[in-house]
């Protein structure tokens, strides 16, 4: 426990552990709530970019916390590798993929945006769905994904003064 936040030591030792005992509607479950959480919009993507870095002053915050979307995050990672593991539900570790692949498919700019943090966690859960996801916003006349290669002023200014 850190805080008021609990976390599982070892994320794998409990998935061996665990894994067994999932079903078909506990991975079904956990699909809609990875679409839930990690498909929520950022709201400081609507903000001027210069106001940005002031989100949480203005009381502009996420939907769902960090930790939250960092321990989805982890079950991807989790499902994809070991998904075998989960005897009682066929092809489990090809869900990770789905996710993925759903998640980030003719994503909108405010998706890419709103998933930046998260692209380490995708990419690692779904390497071929995360990238042929960039590929293809990529070869679209007007990349979505382009909206991370975006320069916020206030962020500059404020790191060059530092």
């Amino acid at each position: 426990k850190i805080g008021s936040t609990w976390r599982i030591a070892s994320p794998p030792d409990a998935w061996f552990l665990l894994a067994q005992n999932l079903t078909t509607i506990d991975i079904t479950r956990f699909e809609a709530a990875a679409y839930a959480v990690l498909g929520s919009a950022d709201p400081r993507f609507e903000m001027d970019p210069d106001e940005r870095w002031m989100a949480a002053i203005h009381g502009v915050n996420r939907d769902y916390s960090g930790m939250l979307r960092h321990g989805i995050g982890q079950v991807l990672i989790l499902l994809a590798i070991w998904g075998d593991r989960a005897r009682m539900v066929p092809e489990a570790s090809r869900r990770a993929d789905a996710i993925v692949g759903k998640l980030l498919r003719n994503a909108d700019p405010q998706r890419w945006w709103s998933l930046s943090r998260d692209f380490r966690l995708l990419a690692e859960a779904s390497p071929d769905a995360f990238l042929t996801a960039v590929e293809e916003s990529l070869d679209q006349n007007d990349p979505a994904i382009a909206v991370l290669f975006g320069h916020d002023e206030a962020l500059a200014h404020l790191k060059s003064s530092l």
